[in-house]
This record gives structure tokens, sequence and C-alpha cells, in this order.
């Protein structure tokens, strides 16, 4: 029951943040469109971590899981960083505004 839960949950992240990366108009939807991918995908990493029956896999997939966050968060703080210094510094407000820098 749990699985399936988590299973539907974690799919229909990872539907709404391919969406706000189809559309990527405004960078702060970008960086929340990869932050719900990256739930998403957790999720799904978790559902399969429930189905399995060996204590190994369940320790295993643990360990796993706890890279798999900590590497989303410094990602997060990486992005979010460039996405201040593209506002803050460059004024830009658009991804597409960013064609002009190339010259």
């Amino acid at each position: 029951m749990i699985f399936g839960v988590i299973l539907f949950t974690s799919i229909v992240l990872l539907a709404v943040a391919i969406y706000g990366l189809i559309s990527r108009d405004n960078p702060v939807k970008m960086l929340i469109s990869f932050q719900l991918m990256t739930s998403g995908g957790i999720g799904i990493f978790a559902a399969l971590l429930i189905s399995g029956k060996s204590t190994f896999y369940v320790q295993s997939g643990q360990t796993l899981g706890v890279l798999l966050v900590a590497t989303d968060l410094t990602t997060e703080a990486i992005l979010l960083a460039a996405l201040l210094t593209m506002v803050k510094k460059l004024g830009i407000r658009r991804l597409n505004d960013l064609s002009r820098l190339r010259g």
C-alpha cells in the first residue's frame, strides 16, 4: 500500500518538474523544478527501497539515500548562489536575456 502511494507521488513530482523545465523562462521556476525532480527521484528510490526484502539491501539503500539527499542539498546551494549572482550582479531576470552575454 505505502509502496504505491510513494511511487505515485514521486511520479507526479517528476511530471511537474519536467513541465517546469520545459517552460523555462523564469530561473526561479527552473530552480524549483530541479528541486522537485530530485525529490521525485529520491522518492522513487525510497519506494524501491521499501520493496526490498533483504536487510542488506535496505541498509545499503539507506546509506545511498543519505548520500543522495546530501548531494541534492549541495547542488541546490550552488544553483541558488548562481541564481542570486545572476539577478544581483548582472540584473538578469529571465534566462533568455543570458544570450546577450555571448557578445
